[in-house]
């Protein structure tokens, strides 16, 4: 987790990279600055991890999601602008009814 420290009137941007080490990203004039540098330069060492939306298997088997993506590379009657908005729509987490 990113943080700072307080050295002679100055502040430290502290953070963690991918092996857990901490490091420095720089020495600023105020606290808000050197945490906001803290924070990106943690972001860039450990970039977030995509979810799976949808499985493409459940139990050993293709899901219909999966499959659908599937179909729609080998689609060669539909036009460049449709593949990319299918491809959007079946990607798209579910709408809850709450």
């Amino acid at each position: 987790m990113a943080s700072t420290r307080e050295r002679n009137g100055r502040w430290t941007a502290l953070y963690r990279d991918a092996s857990g080490k901490q490091k420095s990203a720089g020495t600023f004039d105020s606290e808000t600055e050197a945490l906001a540098r803290a924070q990106v330069a943690e972001l860039d060492a450990r970039p977030p991890r995509a979810v799976e939306v949808h499985p493409v298997q459940k139990r050993g088997k293709i899901t219909v999601a999966a499959y659908a993506l599937e179909w729609l590379e080998n689609q060669d009657l539909l036009e460049s602008t449709s593949r990319p908005l299918c491809q959007a729509v079946v990607r798209h987490p579910p709408l809850s009814n709450h």
